[in-house]
This record gives structure tokens, sequence and C-alpha cells, in this order.
């Protein structure tokens, strides 16, 4: 095998066992403040198609039967209302929710190939597979992308089948190789710059020790996290200021590589304490924030001791303590209000000044603004 083959193999396996996306990039594009233009190119896209099968209605040589007129019209109607829940939806569908339009697009779009009752349209119409299959590539994994061109390819092979048999082999063939074009190589390039880029993105937000987010990573979930509570009766949430105790001494006793590990112990520690939703940032060297939304009122009361025993745990044969601050805030639409980027900083230093008290009365505690 050559280097280049080899290259492509490897390419080709990572593209392969990449993880579904979606969460990630719904959270980008939400928070670039385009997620509802977005959606709506989505929407529009699936209505524009649908309704474009339906004219062929219309047409002399279309469905000549009551029951492929039916199922042509009952097909796209179905079309109709994905599409437009696209566009009126407030907010993006789960990841399941995503997959099952994907899938109820991908066997409507066949259906309505043949009932056309003309191949040779049939197989131009396969095109629209395009944009399903580009939706794909951007929001979810290879995988799902090989099963949307396989049930694709059957489709178009069929139709290309019945257009050999009317004596447009050629004519067919031309088609093929468009269709081949737009539906297979552009989304797949696609997918491949998309794994790339958000590679890049997921670094850029995360501490490259320990994996937590850093500041900017911190802001730009934060921001998100506020449009979500926006729709939501509770948006309370808990600002968490923690800084490790002494522990300039754990580095020069045991050596920096020992306090790196420490460092990773404690994010753990956390993410171990808090709920999936929460927040985790390191902000400095030794310093972390967590922000954890819609606390319970049992929650509000805990939450301080259990990550301080936590980091107590977490490294136990180093002494590892921490001084937590923490501050209760209300999180009103930041367009009301200000950014959410100074929500967040305000609420930080709050948090920040209650660490610091804890830190001054001796360590290994917790205070509250």
């Amino acid at each position: 095998m050559s280097v280049q083959t080899q290259r492509y193999s490897h390419a080709l396996r990572r593209a392969w066992m990449a993880p579904d996306g979606y969460d990630a990039v719904v959270a980008s594009i939400k928070s670039s403040g385009m997620g509802a233009l977005v959606r709506g190119c989505v929407g529009l896209s699936v209505v524009l198609v649908a309704i474009g099968a339906m004219l062929l209605l219309a047409v002399d040589g279309g469905p000549d039967t009551t029951i492929a007129r039916a199922v042509l019209v009952a097909d796209n109607v179905i079309a109709l209302i994905i599409g437009i829940s696209w566009l009126i939806a407030p907010s993006w569908p789960s990841r399941r929710g995503s997959l099952i339009r994907v899938y109820a697009m991908c066997m409507l779009y066949g259906i309505s190939l043949f009932v056309i009752g003309m191949p040779l349209v049939g197989l131009v119409g396969s095109c629209a597979y395009a944009a399903l299959a580009a939706y794909v590539s951007l929001f979810h994994s290879v995988r799902h992308l090989a099963v949307i061109l396989v049930v694709a390819g059957v489709f178009i092979s069929v139709l290309y089948a019945l257009v050999v048999v009317d004596h447009h082999a050629m004519l067919g063939l031309f088609i093929c190789m468009i269709a081949a074009v737009t539906i297979v190589t552009v989304p797949f390039g696609q997918q491949v710059a998309v794994l790339v880029l958000r590679d890049d993105a997921a670094e850029s937000d995360h501490d490259p020790l320990t994996r937590a987010l850093n500041r900017r990573g911190l802001e730009r979930r934060f921001d998100l996290l506020v449009r979500d509570l926006s729709t939501e009766v509770e948006r309370r949430a808990i600002f968490i200021a923690i800084d490790l105790d002494n522990f300039k001494r754990i580095n020069d006793t045991f050596g920096h590589g020992t306090g790196d590990r420490i460092l990773c112990d404690v994010v753990r520690a956390i993410g171990d304490v808090v709920s999936p939703r929460a927040l985790v940032a390191r902000t400095g060297g030794e310093e972390f924030a967590v922000v954890c939304p819609q606390p319970s009122l049992t929650r509000v009361e805990q939450i301080g001791d259990l990550i301080r025993q936590a980091i107590a745990q977490s490294s136990p044969q180093y002494d590892v303590r921490a001084s937590v601050g923490l501050c209760l805030v209300t999180l009103w639409p930041t367009s009301t209000v200000s950014s959410s980027a100074d929500v967040l900083c305000a609420a930080l230093s709050s948090s920040d000044a209650a660490m610091y008290r804890a830190k001054r009365a001796g360590g290994d505690r917790v205070e509250w603004t």
C-alpha cells in the first residue's frame, strides 16, 4: 500500500469513527446569533422541494392513477409539515428529533421519485438528495451520511434502469454523474471540513491540560445557557469560584508534573458532583469557575460543600484543599438587561469576592455573597 493510499485510508477511518457533532454544531450556530436564519434555510429547502414535487401533478405524463396521485400528495404534505416545523419552531430539535426528520425525508424523497411516473424526471429530481446530504454532513456523523447515500443510490439505480428501458441511457448516465457530484462528492468534502473545524473549535474553547472550558469557552457556553433558560420558568444559576489552597507548596514539594495531575483530578471531581448541564472552567493556574443552572433549593444549600469535599477526596495523599465562593443569580433575557458576557463577569466577580473571604478565613471553607 502506497503512502498516499495509507493517508486516504487513515483519513477515512478517522472520519468514520468521528462522533455525531449535532449538539456542538447547533451550539456554535446559536452562539453566532444565526440559528433562526439557518433553521429557516433548512425549512425553506424542504418546503420548496415538496411544492416542486406536487407541481408535477399538473404535468402531462405525470402520475396517471388515483393511487399514485394520492401517494404523491400525502408524501409531500408530510414533507411540507416537516419543512414548516423548521420554519416556525422556536428552537432547534434534539439530535434524535433531527435524525427522525432526516430519515423521514430520505424515504419521502424516494417515494416521490417513483410515483411521479416519469423515470427521467425522477432521476433529475434525485438531486434533491444533495440538500439532505449536505444537512447531514454538517450536523451529523459520516455514518448517517453513508446511510443516506446508500438509500439515495438504491433509488437512483432503479430509476436509471427504468430510464435505460425508455432508451435514454446516455442522458440518464449524464444525470447520474451530475447527481453523484452533488449528492456524494460535495457533502462528503463538507463533512471532512466540518470535522476539522469542529476539532479546532473544541480545542480553542478548552484548557489543553484539564480539558475544562477556558474563559473563552465559558463565555460562549454561558451565552447559550442564557438563551436556553430564557424560555424556561426557572432562571436561577449558581456561580462558583474555586481556588486551591497552598497549591504552590504542592508544586514546590512534589513537582509540577504532580501538580498537573492534581489539577486534572480536581476537574474530574468537580464534574462528578455538578449536574451534566453545569459549566466547569479553569480560569487561572489553580482557579476554577462553575456555573450550575436551575439548582434545586436543596442543591443551593449543598453544592459548595459537595465541591469542597470532592476536591479534598480527589487526591487525598497530597492534602488538596479549596476555598469556595458562591453567588446565586436570577438570569433574565440579556437583551433587556445587558450582554451575557457582562452578566457572567459580574456574577463571577461576586463569587470571587466570596471565595477570597473564605481564603482569608483560613481556607478549606465555603462562603456566599
